[in-house]
């Protein structure tokens, strides 16, 4: 699929992933990305590709300690 623009089609991964949910300023997000690494590790998956992050509500209507984002990490098959 062509894109238009600033929109662009890409593909990304099929299986299974780790996620967690970051609520706060997108520039604290640093400890929750921490946290879904420690629980990976423990449990003893391995990350493959880069994250995917999901923001699921607009930083022009919700302040800073309100936003939402959703952090996605990729798993290699077991």
């Amino acid at each position: 699929i062509s894109g238009r623009g600033n929109i662009q089609a890409a593909k990304t991964w099929g299986g299974k992933a780790a996620t967690c949910v970051h609520k706060g300023p997108y520039n604290n997000i640093e400890p929750s990305y921490n946290a879904l690494d420690e629980w990976v590790k423990g449990k003893g998956l391995t990350p493959i590709g880069a994250a995917i992050e999901i923001y699921l509500n607009d930083p022009d209507v919700m302040q800073p300690e309100e936003l939402l984002t959703q952090i996605f990490y990729p798993l290699a098959a077991e």
